[in-house]
C-alpha cells in the first residue's frame, strides 16, 4: 500500500494529512544506499544495512527499534555512496569523496570489501 510521507512539505512529521516517517534524521545523515543483508560473512544483529554520505558511516539499523538500535559497521572511509552484497555474502561499499562535497585524498574513490 502506498503512503504519502509529505515530501517536501513534511520532512519528518507534523502534518495530519501525511504519514510520519518511520525513522527521521535531523540533521540529515544523507542516507545513500540500503540493503537487507542475507549473507553469513558478517555477524550483524540487524540485517538492514545503510550507507551514509554526510555521516560517513555504514550502519546496521533495526527499523522497528528506531535510532537507538543503530550501530556502526564501518567508519573513517569517507562518504559512503552505496552498499551491495556479493554472491559470496561479503559486503561491498563504494566511497564518494571526489564529488565536491567530501575531502578527497590519493586513495579516493574506492571499492571496499567488508570482512568483519
Amino acid at each position: 500500500m502506498e503512503k504519502n510521507y509529505g515530501w517536501p512539505e513534511q520532512q519528518c512529521s507534523g502534518y495530519e494529512q501525511f504519514e510520519d516517517a518511520i525513522v527521521c534524521y535531523d540533521p540529515s545523515i544523507e542516507p545513500s544506499g540500503i540493503l537487507y543483508y542475507s549473507g553469513d560473512k558478517i555477524n550483524v544483529e540487524s540485517r538492514f544495512i545503510m550507507a551514509s554520505l554526510r555521516a560517513t558511516n555504514l550502519y546496521q539499523l533495526d527499523l522497528y527499534d528506531g535510532l537507538s538500535s543503530q550501530k556502526t559497521i564501518l567508519s573513517g572511509a569517507g562518504r559512503i555512496r552505496d552498499v551491495a552484497q556479493g554472491q559470496d555474502g561479503s559486503l561491498y561499499v563504494i566511497t564518494s569523496n571526489t564529488d565536491g562535497k567530501g575531502f578527497p585524498d590519493s586513495m579516493d574513490d574506492r571499492l571496499l570489501r567488508i570482512l568483519k
